[in-house]
């Protein structure tokens, strides 16, 4: 890949193609964009924004990916809907990946690479000289080229069909990373949230022989580094630990409990 200077290389796309680990993390409720120089300093390799579990505006994703690529963080926004249009506007104001929920069919998957790049491989709306290209001023063919390429494009399955098609859906390509989403899984067969249930687990690595077979990335949100350790054992490379608020709401009530222990007698 052919870089274009002053415009930010996708380091996760390139870890994960390499076979590296990628690490991050959940934002999905505080919207300062300072919590983008914590993330970075904290030597995260991205952040996933969340669109569609919060209330985050248009402005407020756009200040957090323009605070992200400042410090080096890839900035993985989740829409709240699949559509094309809103597609466009996410990367057009600094979204360096998109992860599409629930998707079941590799027709989906053939619509989301035609929205999120350029023509000639798609039909990806054209803007100049914005966040999307750091501001560089370069021959439009040359940044187009490099955008289509650093594009990150993650799917999540969370669905019974999704895991019984899954290799129907990576098998065309295109896909960089295969996020499980455990929760919604989870309600899919039957158990509610309880994300280590066997069925959820046995769904996990039905997924992860498939990403192995297609080469594609598997992803994964661990709450504690035990379950990392077991999911980087099953096969994820794309590490994703907690959220803003679970991990924050931790850190609070850890520090009272230890602060109300020291004036018991």
């Amino acid at each position: 890949m052919a870089a274009v200077e002053g415009v930010m290389e996708n380091g996760v796309r390139r870890k994960l193609r390499a076979g590296d680990y990628a690490f991050g993390t959940w934002v999905q409720q505080v919207r300062t964009p300072s919590i983008m120089r914590w993330i970075a300093s904290a030597g995260f390799d991205f952040a996933f924004i969340d669109a569609e579990h919060s209330d985050f505006s248009l402005e407020t994703i756009g200040t957090m990916c323009e605070m992200a690529r400042a410090c080096g963080v890839v900035p993985i926004v989740r829409p709240p809907e699949a559509s094309g249009p809103l597609a466009n506007r996410i990367q057009d104001i600094g979204a360096m990946g998109l992860m599409f929920h629930d998707v079941t069919s590799r027709d989906q998957v053939d619509e989301l690479l035609r929205w999120t790049r350029y023509p000639p491989e798609g039909v990806r709306g054209s803007t100049s000289h914005g966040p999307a290209m750091d501001y560089v001023v370069a021959p439009g063919a040359e940044l187009k080229r490099f955008l289509n390429e650093n594009m990150l494009l993650v799917i999540q399955i969370e669905s019974v069909e999704g895991v019984e098609n899954v290799d129907a859906i990576l098998a065309g390509g295109g896909v960089d990373v295969v996020e499980v989403g455990r929760g919604d899984l989870s309600t899919a067969y039957g158990v509610p949230l309880e994300a280590r249930h066997p069925l959820v687990l046995e769904a996990l690595d039905r997924i992860a022989a498939a990403c192995k077979r297609h080469g594609v990335s598997l992803g994964v949100n661990c709450s504690s580094l035990e379950e990392a350790a077991d999911m980087i054992e099953r096969g994820v490379t794309c590490v994703s630990f907690s959220n803003e608020r679970r991990i924050l709401l931790e850190s609070y009530r850890a520090a009272v409990d230890g602060l109300s222990s020291l004036t018991r007698r």
